[in-house]
């Protein structure tokens, strides 16, 4: 079991043996899609107050019934559709740890949506420059190996 985990919110899921297997199980593959489903599933269980237990219990159909309210409650919040995917992804793969299997077709609203993005545009130079002149040392340098070099933000 990694660092990270033993000092999440959401730590006592890890109590359950099933549960921390399939953490275990995850991480042979990816460490960070292991902490990110662990998350996703945490924040599941406390939006709606249930355990990795009642989840791994449920049947086939209780299983998509629930994956649909899961949905509607993060579309209520607003949340973009390929963040609701990650949460369905992650309840699939417990599920599936637990051999249950969702055969319901599930849509997700705005699952491809980028319309957030076709506003954006790169800055003029004056526009640059304007930033540079106020940005202190370490964001200049930030600024300078993201616009010039294209490192991507979580790289830095």
């Amino acid at each position: 079991m990694k660092l990270a985990l033993k000092k999440s919110p959401y730590k006592d899921l890890l109590k359950n043996n099933q549960f921390k297997l399939w953490v275990e199980n995850l991480e042979r593959g990816s460490v960070i899609t292991a902490a990110e489903y662990f998350r996703r599933i945490g924040h599941v269980c406390n939006a709606f107050d249930t355990t990795t237990q009642k989840l791994a219990r449920l049947n086939d159909k209780a299983a998509g019934n629930f994956l649909l309210q899961v949905i509607s409650h993060f579309e209520n919040k607003k949340s973009a559709g390929t963040n609701i995917k990650g949460y369905v992804r992650a309840l699939k793969s417990w599920w599936s740890f637990n051999e249950i299997e969702v055969r319901k077709k599930i849509r997700i609203s705005g699952s491809n949506d980028y319309s957030k993005y076709e506003n954006e545009r790169v800055p003029t130079p004056a526009e640059l420059q304007k930033v540079l002149d106020v940005a202190n040392i370490r964001a200049k340098i930030a600024l300078t190996l993201v616009g010039f070099c294209g490192f991507r933000i979580e790289v830095l």
